[in-house]
């Protein structure tokens, strides 16, 4: 039996629905939740991404893997600090049970059998970097095209040495700098809208790494895992922002109504943006931090 507060399922669905770009397709994956270690965590596998919520417990109880549809966590999903606890019982058909005695809830639940494909991802050492990042990806992801052509325009592009995250859709390009990340490669990675959804964008303990096939960014108790794209070419979008690299440039603050701390904060630090040459002057999106040549 695993226990943990029904908020705790409630922040995790919402995020999840934040782990793909544009509309689903398929079946919703299973939700593994692993009790070990005073810890409780609950990951869920998209074809690109990992994310992972992990919830500190006083509970002592022996550790314990369960894996549960996502649509049982739907179920018990609650703004509330009451427990819920998942019994698998026998054969795996058990239950989700909340709430005191009269006024109880419970569900009952048929538990998947946990296998090699939910085992723990690989951890890699991290070290922190500027919570702006967050900013960065989501804003970057926005930018991001819905499909390919020539280049890999639905992704954005992580420069390591260079500390740069872009992207771009033909026809404007964004770029954050300023970042200190703990690798040299440039790679490219799904454009999904989790980083500035309202669970995860205020958080400021903000953590990067890298394994030879996925990007880690972990932020206060979330941990996400972004697969590497093996092929593709991105275009050289620092060349065509005019004035990026020789001449100075500086930054414009826009605010957005609902703008999160975060984004307030980062508003005209590291951010170049604009149209390619192929179209008039550089210009902003609404509520982006913008930064022009002079």
């Amino acid at each position: 039996m695993i226990a943990f507060p029904r908020r705790v399922a409630r922040r995790f669905r919402a995020a999840c629905a934040k782990c793909v770009s544009g509309r689903p397709r398929g079946p919703a994956p299973c939700v593994v939740i692993r009790h070990a270690n005073g810890r409780v965590t609950l990951t869920a596998t998209f074809p690109e991404v990992t994310l992972e919520l992990a919830y500190t417990t006083s509970a002592r109880s022996r550790a314990e893997v369960l894996v549960v549809p996502m649509t049982s966590l739907e179920t018990v999903a609650a703004n509330s600090d009451e427990p819920v606890e998942f019994d698998a019982g026998e054969n795996l058909n058990g239950v989700a049970r909340w709430g005191r005695v009269g006024a109880a809830g419970s569900v009952p639940v048929t538990f998947v059998l946990p296998g090699k494909q939910h085992d723990p991802r690989p951890r890699p050492g991290t070290k922190p970097v500027a919570a702006r990042v967050l900013v960065a990806l989501h804003e970057a992801g926005r930018t991001s095209s819905r499909e390919d052509g020539r280049f890999a325009l639905s992704r954005v592009q992580v420069r390591g040495a260079k500390g740069h995250v872009v992207a771009t859709d033909g026809k404007i390009a964004v770029m954050f700098d300023g970042f200190a990340f703990p690798f040299t490669e440039d790679v490219l990675i799904p454009a999904v809208p989790l980083f500035g959804s309202p669970e995860v964008r205020d958080e400021d303990d903000v953590r990067v790494g890298r394994t030879a096939s996925h990007l880690i960014a972990s932020a206060g108790d979330w941990t996400v895992w972004l697969a590497i794209a093996p092929t593709g070419k991105f275009p050289d979008v620092g060349a065509v922002i005019p004035g990026t690299r020789r001449r100075p440039w500086h930054s414009t603050a826009v605010t957005r109504p609902g703008c999160s701390r975060s984004c307030r904060d980062s508003q005209g630090r590291g951010t170049i943006s604009g149209r390619l040459p192929s179209t008039p002057a550089a210009r902003s999106r609404s509520g982006r931090a913008t930064t022009r040549a002079r």
